[in-house]
């Protein structure tokens, strides 16, 4: 892994440190002049500024206005007010966050139009102290000047035509000055949405929004805050493991727990079983005992300032690269979770010995080469119990589909015949499976009766009953025509038993009836942060971040995720917000 400390030095001088990452390369240390800077923000990020109302000319190119706009922001400069950030959780890009008017472009508009989000109760309050003025004026005398905004935050200036008096009213009490803009980005975020949703949403109710740029500066931050998060549920989800795996005495030689866990992955495309090139990809470790998250690997192969930069055939300025991967999509889920089987005793003190997976045989490949916990040590696969079953009955259908085979052309009857008997197939597997696990037998007996049901299965639907067993005929008085013969001949017998051949080398994972159903809910949740996968949000790191959501939100439940972002987003925890408490 590239580890890139990146020094920055901003206008004031000061030193400001991003850490970068990227795979497979040696360490190195880049500095970035002001100059360089600007570059980036300006040439490789989506910016949208607050538009003044003045009279700047319309029909100038865009980077004309724009440089007009930034003239003007660098007056408003002059005056004293404080937008930096104040949130208590540290991030190794906080240099970048640091919100001045040369980063969010304030709106100074003359006239009031159109609607605003406010505290009510602190309007009031600031209402009622704006009658003390030398000649008894009172409000009534007092005529709007301007507003500021930045982002959801508004404040309002009068002056009074009497004694000409200044006074400022706010949208929002300026001990929660971050507060509103935080929260309004954070709602987006927990609903899958992003920017062109909120800018929608703000239209709809004739309200200004925030510019781009600040909203990407708040999401990176809200980022930082998810993965600070996500980290803590998942190492005390590894405590909780630990201490069942000590009371149950699942101890090895080296002293060491050692667990079960469910293993899954997920992209941030959906491939509708043919197209595997999703740009991001993330593997999940689940806790059997717990059901909870124990890691997650996030691969990103595209970052969108290395792409421009390429495209250009210019110089990559210094940023934060999300670009992790260089293989292929399909991979991603492997690499991702043989990272968290090697890194479980330093994060957790645990040692993964058995896991439960669908039916990609890549991983259990990757771990049996890899061999994380070296080679006296066999970790073991159980698949799915599910995933067997749909896959059987997936192949089913492909058979009944198939015209012709290896023994040449297919009678439609015959498939007809196959179509019509799935279910029965279908249920002879479920039947087996259950008079197996009944028998007061070892496991082995078991596994061994198991076995062999399953491959009387299609004779006795098809209608060859020699080796039935008593549950399996209950209505031996049934007469019905033997299809064995003519499934033999064209080939169908040959194919069915293929398909059966998977089954019967996972007797013993059909016997435990294990799924990895858990890791298919964290895979809806990540789908819900991110729209249902049908936006990209794998231009710019967004996808990490909204995965690291999805991990405390899962391992929380009961919408304990939003009570413990308000904890970090919030200046003062003696304020009480009525309407979020529903959630907190």
């Amino acid at each position: 892994m590239l580890d890139v400390q990146a020094i920055v030095h901003n206008e004031q001088g000061v030193k400001c440190h991003t850490r970068l990452t990227q795979d497979r390369a040696p360490l190195q240390e880049v500095t970035v002049t002001n100059e360089a800077q600007n570059k980036v923000f300006d040439e490789n990020e989506i910016v949208e500024f607050d538009q003044y109302n003045d009279n700047i000319d319309r029909s100038l190119p865009l980077l004309s206005r724009q440089h007009l706009l930034q003239n003007r922001d660098k007056e408003l400069a002059e005056e004293e007010i404080n937008y930096s950030t104040n949130w208590s959780t540290p991030s190794l890009s906080d240099n970048e966050l640091f919100v001045t008017k040369e980063q969010e472009m304030i709106n100074e508009t003359p006239s009031l139009e159109g609607n605003r989000l406010v505290d009510i109760g602190y309007i009031f309050s600031q209402l009622a102290t704006m009658s003390h003025h030398p000649f008894d004026c009172n409000f009534t005398s007092m005529d709007f000047i301007k507003e500021k905004r930045v982002g959801f935050m508004s404040s309002f200036h009068f002056v009074c035509k009497m004694c000409k008096i200044e006074k400022i009213i706010l949208s929002q009490d300026p001990i929660q000055k971050d507060y509103i803009n935080a929260s309004i980005v954070e709602g987006v975020f927990q609903t899958g949405n992003g920017y062109a949703q909120l800018d929608e949403i703000c239209a709809s109710v004739n309200m200004p929004n925030m510019s781009e740029r600040y909203y990407i500066k708040i999401s990176s931050k809200l980022g930082d805050i998810h993965r600070d998060v996500a980290l803590q549920h998942m190492l005390e989800a590894g405590k909780e493991e630990k201490q069942l795996a000590i009371e149950q005495g699942d101890i090895d030689t080296d002293g060491i727990p050692y667990i079960t866990v469910i293993t899954d992955g997920s992209w941030g495309k959906r491939s509708y079983g043919t197209n595997f090139n999703s740009l991001s990809g993330v593997g999940c470790i689940i806790g059997f005992n717990t059901k909870k998250i124990l890691f997650i690997g996030v691969r990103n192969s595209y970052c969108c300032i290395c792409a421009v930069a390429a495209k250009r055939k210019t110089e990559v300025l210094a940023h934060k690269c999300y670009k992790n991967w260089f293989g292929s999509s399909t991979e991603m889920e492997t690499d991702a979770i043989v990272e968290g089987f090697k890194i479980s005793v330093s994060m957790h003190g645990l040692k993964y010995s058995k896991l439960i997976g669908d039916g990609d045989s890549s991983v259990g490949n990757a771990l049996r080469n890899t061999m994380p916990y070296g080679p006296n040590i066999y970790i073991r696969k159980i698949e799915c119990s599910n995933h067997l079953m749909r896959n059987y009955s997936n192949k089913l259908r492909k058979i009944v589909k198939n015209t012709e085979n290896k023994n040449g052309p297919v009678p439609v009857t015959l498939r007809k015949a196959l179509s019509d008997r799935m279910r029965r197939l279908h249920k002879a597997v479920t039947g087996a499976i259950e008079h197996s696990a009944k028998l007061n037998l070892p496991l082995e007996g078991k596994i061994r009766s198991l076995k062999e049901d399953l491959l009387n299965g299609p004779c006795h639907v098809f209608g060859l009953h020699n080796s039935c067993k008593n549950y399996f005929c209950k209505n031996e008085n049934i007469v019905e025509m033997n299809l064995v013969p003519q499934l033999k001949a064209c080939g169908i017998w040959a194919d069915i038993y293929e398909n059966l051949g998977w089954l019967t080398q996972n007797a013993e994972s059909l016997l435990l009836k294990e799924t990895n159903n858990p890791a298919e809910h964290f895979n809806s949740i990540i789908a819900k942060f991110l729209a249902g996968k049908r936006v990209n949000f794998s231009l710019r790191g967004t996808y990490e971040k909204r995965c690291y959501a999805a991990v405390s939100e899962y391992n929380t439940k009961d919408y304990k995720l939003m009570q413990e972002i308000q904890k970090n987003i919030m200046c003062d925890d003696n304020i009480k917000n009525s309407y979020t408490q529903k959630y907190v």
